[in-house]
C-alpha cells in the first residue's frame, strides 16, 4: 500500500512538472532594450510588445539587441500620449491588433511606398497581405470641443492649485503647464465635422482600429469589407449613425460599444451578434435583427437604456448572459426557436411589463428577470422544468406567476422581494410544495371554479 501511495505521489509531481513546463513554453520570455520590451519569434527575430518612451516623432528601430525587429505586437504602443508621428522601416513586416491604440496625439505614419507588407493612405496604416485597416491615428480626427474645453478647464484648475502649493516642485509644475498647453493646442485645432471613408478594397477593419476616436463623427464602410474586428469603433462617441454593408459577415466583440448610435440595421450576412457588440449604446432606440442571426451573444445590448422594443427573429436559438440587461425594453416575445436563454438576459429591465415565453425554454436561469420591477404577470409554459436562484428577485409589482406541473426544481430566492406575488400551481405539484416551504402565497387554476357551479 505504501509503495502504491509513493508511486501515486511521484506521478502527481511528474504531472505538475510537465504542466509547468508547458505553461512556460506558452508564455515567451520578455526582454528589455532601452524603451522597448520584446519577445523572440521562432525565426529569432523580435516582436515589440511594449514601448515605454515619450518620444513625439518615433522611428521604429530595425534591431533590438542585434535581433531584427519584424513585428509590432498587439497594442504595443497603446496609450503613448506623446506620439504624434511614427516611421516604420521595411524590415517590420507584421503589425498586430492596432499597436497604436489610444495614442491620442498620433496623427500620421510613414512607411516606404515599396514596403512589402504595410501601406499608408491619408495617414492611416494598412496591412497589405490581408487588406486590413490596422490603425486610424486618433489625433487625425477632430476632438469633441466640449470634452476638450472641460479638460482644459480641469487641467488649468489643477495647475492653479499647484501654483499655490509651496510643496510642489518646479519640475512638477512645469509638467502641468505643458499639459495645459497641450490641451489648449488640441482645442484650437478642434473641429466638429470630421468623417472618414475607408478605401474600397479593404476587407478587414482590424481589432481596435478606430478605438476611442472621439472626434470621428462619420464613417463610410465600403462593400469590400467582410470583417469588423473586436472593439473596432469602441468609445467612438461622435458616431451617431453607421451603415453596415451586406458584405460584412462578422462583427467583433464590443465593435460599436460606447458609440452614440441611434439606430442600426444588421445585414442578413451576419449570423452571430458577438459579446457586448452594442454595449453602452445609450441612445440606441431602433435595432433590426435579420433572420440570418442565430445567436445573440453575452451582453450584446447591455446598458442600451433607450432601447424600448426589439423583434427577435425565429432564427435565434441562443440569447446570451446579460444580452438585454439594463435596457429600456417594455415587452419582449421570445420565439420558439430559442432553446438557451442566458442568465441575467433581462436583468434590471425596469420598464419591462410583459414577456411571452416559448415551450422550447426549459430553464429560467439565475437573475434572468431580476429587478424587472414593472412586471405584473408571468405565465411559464409546460416546457419549463427549472427556475434558478434569484430568477425573479426584486420584481416588486409581480402579482401573478403560473408555474406548470413540469417544474421540478425551484432554487432559493427565485422570488425574493416579490412581495405582492401569488403563484398559480397544480395540486400536488413540486411548485405547491415549494410555496408551502417558502411561505409563498399560492392558488390553484381551478380555485374559483365553484363560482360557476
Amino acid at each position: 500500500m505504501k509503495k502504491l501511495l509513493s508511486l501515486f505521489v511521484c506521478l502527481m509531481l511528474l504531472y505538475a512538472i510537465v504542466q509547468n513546463a508547458g505553461a512556460e513554453e506558452a508564455t515567451p520570455e520578455t526582454f528589455t532594450c532601452e524603451d522597448y520590451e520584446y519577445i523572440l519569434l521562432e525565426d529569432g527575430t523580435a516582436e515589440i510588445t511594449k514601448y515605454t518612451g515619450s518620444t513625439e516623432i518615433l522611428t521604429i528601430p530595425e534591431t533590438l539587441d542585434d535581433h531584427p525587429v519584424t513585428a509590432l505586437g498587439d497594442l504595443a504602443f497603446s496609450g503613448c500620449q506623446a506620439l504624434t508621428g511614427v516611421s516604420i522601416p521595411n524590415i517590420v513586416t507584421s503589425a498586430g491588433a492596432n499597436p497604436f491604440e489610444n495614442c491620442e496625439s498620433l496623427k500620421s505614419f510613414y512607411v516606404s511606398p515599396d514596403h512589402p507588407t504595410l501601406a499608408v493612405i491619408d495617414d492611416v496604416l494598412f496591412s497589405k497581405p490581408d487588406k486590413r485597416l490596422v490603425c486610424f491615428p486618433r489625433g487625425k480626427a477632430a476632438y469633441d470641443y466640449d470634452q476638450l474645453l472641460e479638460r482644459v478647464d480641469e487641467e488649468q484648475r489643477r495647475l492653479d492649485r499647484w501654483l499655490a502649493d509651496s510643496e510642489k516642485s518646479p519640475s512638477v509644475i512645469q509638467k502641468q503647464k505643458d499639459m495645459v498647453e497641450k490641451y489648449q493646442d488640441m482645442l484650437s485645432n478642434a473641429s466638429p465635422n470630421f468623417s472618414y471613408a475607408i478605401p474600397q478594397g479593404i476587407r478587414i477593419i482590424g481589432d481596435y482600429a478606430f478605438s476611442s476616436c472621439f472626434g470621428l463623427i462619420g464613417i463610410d464602410i465600403p462593400d469590400s469589407v467582410t470583417t469588423i474586428g473586436n472593439q473596432a469603433f469602441l468609445a467612438c462617441s461622435g458616431i451617431t449613425e453607421i451603415s453596415i454593408p451586406n458584405s460584412v459577415t462578422s462583427i467583433g466583440k464590443q465593435a460599436f460599444g460606447g458609440t452614440l448610435l441611434t439606430s442600426i440595421v444588421i445585414p442578413d450576412s451576419v449570423t452571430v451578434l458577438e459579446e457586448q457588440v452594442f454595449d453602452g449604446c445609450s441612445r440606441l432606440t431602433d435595432v433590426t435583427i435579420p433572420d440570418s442571426v442565430t445567436t445573440i451573444g453575452e451582453g450584446a445590448f447591455i446598458a442600451c437604456t433607450r432601447l424600448k422594443t426589439v423583434t427577435i427573429p425565429d432564427s435565434v436559438t441562443s440569447i446570451g448572459f446579460s444580452a438585454f440587461e439594463n435596457t429600456g425594453l417594455t415587452n419582449i416575445t421570445i420565439p420558439e426557436s430559442v432553446t438557451d436563454l442566458g442568465g441575467r438576459a433581462f436583468f434590471n429591465c425596469r420598464k419591462l411589463t410583459s414577456i411571452s415565453f416559448p415551450n422550447s425554454v426549459s430553464v429560467i436561469k439565475i437573475w434572468t428577470f431580476c429587478w424587472c420591477e414593472s412586471l405584473t404577470e408571468v405565465v411559464l409554459p409546460d416546457g419549463v422544468t427549472s427556475i434558478q436562484r434569484d430568477a425573479f428577485e426584486g420584481c416588486g409589482q409581480l402579482r401573478s406567476i403560473t408555474i406548470p406541473e413540469s417544474v421540478t426544481s425551484i432554487e432559493k430566492d427565485a422570488f425574493a422581494k416579490c412581495f405582492k406575488l401569488t403563484a398559480t400551481v397544480c395540486r400536488g405539484s413540486y411548485a405547491e410544495e415549494y410555496c408551502k416551504e417558502n411561505d409563498l402565497q399560492y392558488t390553484y387554476p381551478d380555485a374559483l371554479d365553484w363560482l360557476n357551479d
